[in-house]
């Protein structure tokens, strides 16, 4: 009985032993295979981080590009105002009302084509102006609108390219 113990004993250490090995060789693996795997990963992330790098210099250059068009056009629009209130200087100021205003709101003739030849200095100056500032406005806008598809079809292709 003692024979069959002492057997039993070695046979259970013996299979634990290998069944120990057996582990300490999958561990192994695993972890070799796993530093593959994030080796391989961090080469893509890098080549992925070098792309977009690249992306991103291309589209700043791009959006610095539209940024001077839209600010040419924006000074082309300064010009065009200072040339119609420098037109205006030779219009009357308003007229001055000493209470004896006889201006009638009733049945009358609405001129044909509101051309503002009628307006005073001052009323053409400040719709120059705010036409001038809507104008402005309306570029930006504009330019904003390019900016964002120029960036979003970007995004698009590079995501398509790299997936």
């Amino acid at each position: 009985m003692n024979r069959i113990a002492v057997y039993i004993v070695c046979i259970a250490i013996a299979v634990f032993g290998l069944f120990y090995l057996h582990n300490k060789q999958v561990d192994k693996a695993v972890n070799a295979a796993y530093t593959q795997m994030e080796n391989e990963s961090n080469k893509r992330l890098l080549t992925l981080m070098k792309k977009a790098d690249a992306e991103s210099i291309e589209l700043k250059a791009k959006i610095k590009e539209q940024q001077d068009e839209k600010q040419i056009a924006i000074d082309d629009i300064n010009k065009r105002h200072a040339a119609i209130v420098a037109g205006l200087r030779n219009r009357p100021e308003r007229p001055t009302s000493q209470g004896n205003y006889t201006a009638s709101t009733g049945n009358a003739e609405t001129p044909k084509g509101a051309t503002g030849i009628e307006l005073s200095r001052p009323d053409a100056e400040f719709l120059a102006g705010e036409a001038t500032r809507a104008e402005v406005i309306r570029e930006s806008l504009l330019q904003c609108y390019r900016q964002y598809d120029e960036v979003k079809d970007a995004i698009q292709k590079f995501t398509q390219d790299n997936n």
